[in-house]
């Protein structure tokens, strides 16, 4: 069968989507997979997948200019027949192994980071527009160069194909369908424990934690807070520690797997996207959500229109304006005040990840894809 590499400077070398989606989904089906990402350690292998480790990036010089260098190298080593990538900063490097080699490659995008670059605190305010524009120019001009562009949403697919780039997938990123997870029921609860609201992810300012935890301050008394992933920096942990809220539980990054153990016992979940132009059109790109949705939770969500369109069409939560604290908190009330109607959301959103939102579906588009490709 044909080698395939996978490269992420980014992503670690067990992130969701990278790993356990795509790289296993492609070993399952005999593909032998050479994963270059940022992780610690010797080369180790596992059912088809090689890990090649870069070093874990911590800074903005490393990740953008270092690493990208070094997995190039790596990547040349193995002569793979397909390169499949997922971040910008790769690109230039991409662009050079498809035009000195007879490789195919595929540029998986996970976000618009033209627009992320509007927000980013460490760009100069006046180079942010320069920035963003020149960039968004330079990623269309090379996606002509690769073989297949795959996006999670039909925004950014429909962004690239406004700039005349037409072999695009959309490989959304729905959540694997556990049958522990579908099949176990919700955990009970002590009379005497609160209920339980969680948050899976980054913990950062873009995602909207102090908006978060300003809400949870109001009704800390009524329901405890798991807020689970690593702080995006040491002075944010500190900010929100030194609050000293009242049942605000800090559990950190911890095993994909251990993740749903976390979600089998909360009551409420919640994802609270700041308002930014990057997150605007978040939801059929947001793993978090799905997962939530699959562990049977009622969901508080922000109200963009992908979001509203997915949480409220299939009627398992509630939208909300994430940069008012009082309006996240009176949802959140509502929830804990109505556990029958709360139940109803999470059994909705649950049916909704069975009959549609799962990675089966987009497995197959991956697959697809690869057959293509290895066809040519």
């Amino acid at each position: 069968m044909k080698k395939i590499c996978i490269i992420t400077t980014s992503h670690s070398a067990q992130e969701t989507r990278v790993f356990h989606k795509e790289a296993k989904t492609l070993a399952g089906f005999g593909y032998k997979i050479f994963l270059i990402a940022p992780g610690e350690g010797e080369a180790t292998t596992e059912k088809n997948i090689k890990n090649i480790y870069l070093p874990q990036s911590h800074g903005r010089i490393l990740r953008f200019f270092v690493l990208p260098q070094k997995a190039y190298r790596l990547a040349l080593r193995e002569r793979a027949f397909i390169y499949h990538f997922h971040d910008p900063e790769l690109i230039p490097w991409m662009v050079m192994i498809k035009l000195f080699t007879k490789a195919k490659v595929i540029y998986d995008v996970h976000e618009d980071f033209p627009a992320d670059l509007l927000q980013k605190k460490w760009l100069p305010q006046l180079f942010k527009k320069i920035f963003s524009i020149c960039f968004d120019f330079f990623e269309k001009k090379a996606a002509g160069y690769f073989d297949y562009v795959l996006v999670v949403n039909d925004s950014l697919r429909e962004k690239f194909i406004k700039k005349g780039i037409y072999n695009i997938e959309i490989v959304s990123n729905y959540p694997i369908l556990y049958e522990e997870l579908i099949n176990v029921p919700r955990m009970s609860r002590r009379k005497k424990d609160l209920p339980r609201m969680v948050y899976v992810g980054s913990i950062s300012e873009e995602y909207g934690i102090k908006e978060m935890v300003l809400a949870h301050d109001m009704v800390s008394d009524e329901v405890a807070f798991e807020l689970i992933g690593n702080f995006e920096n040491s002075n944010l942990e500190e900010e929100i520690k030194r609050k000293g809220i009242s049942n605000l539980n800090f559990i950190g990054r911890i095993p994909h797997h251990e993740v749903y153990e976390y979600l089998m016992a909360a009551d409420i979940a919640i994802i609270c996207f700041g308002k930014l132009p990057n997150y605007f059109y978040a939801g059929i790109g947001s793993n978090k959500l799905f997962e939530y949705m699959a562990a049977g939770l009622p969901i508080i969500a922000t109200d963009f229109p992908n979001l509203k369109r997915i949480v409220e069409g299939n009627q398992c939560g509630i939208c909300v304006d994430s940069s008012n604290p009082q309006e996240i908190a009176r949802a959140i009330q509502y929830l804990i005040s109505n556990p029958d109607v709360a139940k109803k959301m999470g059994e909705n959103g649950k049916r909704a990840v069975w009959e549609k939102y799962n990675w089966n579906v987009e497995a197959s588009k991956l697959l697809k894809i690869y057959k293509i490709l290895c066809a040519e």
